[in-house]
């Protein structure tokens, strides 16, 4: 499942909008994925002093699982996921399902 950089603003927004992701105030003005998978943002409040926080891949995932869920996408609990940016400026979510994760149907 590959975000682009447009789709890692809006899962940003929608994460921050229900306070599960602890920012400085202000608002987003610059989004910046890293090759890792990870996230730099540049943060602004109003007459501020502009401010960068990174993000980890980790947290990234957690933002991605959040906003695929609001959008009726699943996502498999038990399937290996990992984030990684790409070429284009977005970020890709690999969701990597095993047989050991998967029921077996009698």
């Amino acid at each position: 499942m590959t975000f682009t950089k447009d789709a890692v603003t809006a899962a940003l927004r929608f994460w921050l909008d229900g306070g599960q992701l602890k920012l400085p105030p202000g608002h987003i003005v610059g989004v910046e994925p890293t090759p890792d998978g990870g996230c730099r943002l540049r943060m602004e409040k109003l007459g501020g002093i502009p401010a960068t926080v990174e993000l980890s891949s980790a947290q990234m995932a957690v933002v991605f699982i959040g906003y695929a869920r609001h959008l009726g996408i699943p996502i498999p609990r038990k399937a290996a996921k990992s984030v990684q940016g790409t070429a284009t400026g977005g970020i890709m979510m690999r969701i990597e399902m095993s047989t050991m994760a998967t029921k077996q149907v009698p």
